[in-house]
């Protein structure tokens, strides 16, 4: 069965953390879809230790695409905010959205987070397991809504236990492969093939392919 988001009646206010990515792309898509009638804000959430997170360049327009889908009710994305370049909290943008709470109550914010592949997994000869450094991704644990004491909010992260494999395929069963999968973005080596791009004047290409992403992103598409 296809799996649905779960988010009660009584919670309105949505914040979709939006890199651009399989996961957020998917994410932002799925809430648009299930509940137009929400307020509905994406923020684009790059990494602050990357000091040019070129992949930002790409989510307006996959923001655009994903409103401009048939099965979209039209304004169903409410807000569309920018990323903060100094945001020292990382990927999860904690500066945007304490600066966006007096005016931006949010009840849920959402995080496209997702489950690495199991060991054994091996893509160029490298194991996507061993290879990752985030413990936190290798053996989730907890609930995917959980109540964020410090910020006030519920933190939900439908793709905690779904591997890359797993949240491709959602794409396939919804019907929105096509469509949507061929814009998202997983590369993190941005800012080396921008630095590399400006010092020669050579367009590399987009992306690197050799990444722990960009592998990832392939073993998905096995």
């Amino acid at each position: 069965m296809t799996m649905k988001l779960d988010i009660s009646d009584d919670l309105d206010n949505i914040a979709v953390l939006f890199s651009g990515g399989v996961e957020s792309t998917l994410m932002l898509y799925m809430l648009a879809h299930q509940y137009p009638d929400k307020r509905i804000t994406a923020i684009e959430s790059g990494c602050s230790y990357i000091p040019f997170p070129r992949h930002l360049q790409n989510t307006p327009s996959t923001i655009h695409r994903i409103s401009r889908l048939e099965q979209i009710k039209q304004g169903a994305i409410n807000y569309h905010l920018v990323h903060y370049f100094d945001d020292d909290g990382g990927h999860y943008n904690e500066k945007a959205l304490a600066d966006l709470q007096p005016g931006m109550k949010f009840d849920v914010v959402m995080v496209g987070t997702n489950k690495v592949p199991p060991k054994g997994s091996i893509v160029d000869g490298l194991d996507l397991y061993d290879d990752c450094d985030m413990p936190w991704r290798k053996n989730p644990t907890g609930p995917v809504m959980a109540w964020d004491e410090p910020n006030g909010w519920w933190d939900y992260r439908p793709f905690k236990y779904m591997d890359k494999y797993e949240v491709t395929q959602l794409y396939h069963e919804l019907g929105i492969f096509n469509e949507l999968f061929g814009f998202t973005r997983s590369c993190d080596r941005t800012f080396d093939k921008y630095l590399y791009e400006l010092r020669t004047g050579i367009e590399t290409g987009y992306p690197c392919e050799w990444c722990w992403s960009c592998r990832e992103r392939r073993w998905g598409l096995k």
